[in-house]
């Protein structure tokens, strides 16, 4: 399976233990933010069985690698069904998503 980002990486490794391989595309000293997917990254989703995704529009770059892969991986959206907090203002990173949006970290 394919994690977008360390961290849900990391709950895929406790949940599955031994019985799944994961690769995350983010490390854990990534931004995801800034993040650029190589060829590599497009191998690996196409070569997943399921990938694991933020779902509020963190990993801007996502949808257009899930398509170049050519990749027919389950995608599991980690945020499904949770409510996303909202951004106060002056947070650090209202200036992209402004003060009272939707914050895409969860």
């Amino acid at each position: 399976m394919v994690a977008t980002f360390s961290i849900l990486g990391d709950f895929a490794r406790n949940v599955g233990k031994n019985q799944v391989d994961v690769t995350s595309l983010v490390g854990p000293n990534g931004d995801v933010h800034v993040y650029a997917p190589t060829p590599a990254d497009a191998e690996a989703i196409r070569n997943a069985r399921l990938v694991i995704v933020n779902g509020r529009g963190l990993e801007g770059w996502l949808p257009r690698l899930i398509e170049s892969s050519g990749s027919n991986a389950t995608t599991v959206v980690a945020t499904h069904g949770i409510a996303p907090r909202k951004i106060a203002a002056g947070e650090l990173f209202s200036r992209d998503h402004g003060a009272g949006a939707a914050d895409p970290h969860a």
